[in-house]
């Protein structure tokens, strides 16, 4: 019975983690003809925007996600260590990103207004001429 509950649990999660990549793919491609306002105003590289992360965060997902399928259903103890190793990781750099970006909001919130004042300035003089 529970290894009927984990497998339906982690096909709807393989299910969300389609539609992000998805999403992400949709994004990327839909992106390309509008301006990259969003990477000046972020201070971000143009590899590391929302749609690439979109992608990334749904192929992990999807892994995640056969690896425990597939280990609960061979009954494979490698597998669902592995599943259980990657899961323990992500918390820990989860916790890591949270601790990161605490420490370092200041430092955040001024880069983000700065970027953000200047593509409005760039806007402005757009508009001008």
């Amino acid at each position: 019975m529970f290894a009927h509950h984990f497998f339906v649990f982690h096909i709807l999660f393989w299910s969300v983690g389609v539609l992000v990549f998805t999403l992400g793919i949709w994004l990327h491609i839909i992106r390309e003809d509008t301006p990259i306002a969003f990477i000046h105003a972020t201070g971000l590289y143009k590899s590391l925007n929302g749609p690439n992360f979109l992608i990334l965060i749904g192929i992990t997902t999807m892994m995640l996600t056969f690896l425990a399928c597939f280990g609960m259903r061979k009954s494979n103890i490698l597998v669902l260590s592995s599943y259980t190793t990657l899961l323990i990781i992500m918390l820990a750099l989860e916790c890591a990103a949270v601790v990161v970006t605490y420490i370092y909001r200041q430092n955040i919130e001024n880069s983000l207004e700065k970027g953000i004042t200047q593509t409005l300035n760039e806007y402005k003089e757009n508009d001008k001429e």
